[in-house]
């Protein structure tokens, strides 16, 4: 893996004509082959990693919530985002994407500073979710506001009349 890295930055450096990867990025054929030598090469550790997937996968959709317990609700959606961020870890970690994986990983850090708060203080979960949703009231009273004033002026915008009326009713 390192000697196509380097071979990247040579082609990159040099005069030649752009590798595929240069031209298409992680797009490329190039990424594909990188991820398959990456599972070939580290057959135990992607083993141990699809070993965790499935068990959380399995985990997953086993559980049962209610709709009235807003912790479980909190800690099921909290779940959820682990899960998927965890796969998508591996995905960009065998095609070499490591700033987004530091990103997702960060993600993952959060999300379980919320978990472990769901579960050790009992009105964290409807504190959240009620912090969530002011957050998300006042994003779209902003948004409403400046398409109320794009649409005075006769500007295209990408809301349009019927979506603004929408918003105003989910308001």
């Amino acid at each position: 893996m390192r000697e196509r890295l380097e071979l990247t930055v040579h082609n990159i450096m040099s005069k030649e004509k752009p590798s595929e990867f240069r031209l298409k990025g992680f797009l490329s054929a190039q990424s594909e082959d990188n991820a398959k030598a990456f599972r070939e090469e580290h057959t135990d550790w992607v083993g141990c990693y699809f070993a965790v997937s499935e068990l959380a996968q399995r985990a997953f959709f086993g559980i049962e919530i209610s709709e009235r317990d807003h912790r479980k609700i909190l800690a099921y959606s909290i779940l959820y985002r682990l899960l998927t961020a965890y796969q998508a870890v591996f995905l960009l970690t065998e095609r070499g994407i490591d700033i987004e994986t530091k990103i997702l990983l960060r993600t993952m850090t959060e999300a379980l500073l919320i978990l472990k708060a769901t579960v050790r203080v009992s009105d964290f979960a409807e504190r959240y979710i009620k912090a969530d949703e002011d957050i998300r009231r006042k994003l779209l009273q902003k948004t409403m506001g400046v398409t109320e004033e794009s649409l005075a002026r006769c500007e295209k915008l990408f809301v349009s009349a019927d979506s603004l009326e929408a918003m105003q009713q989910e308001l």
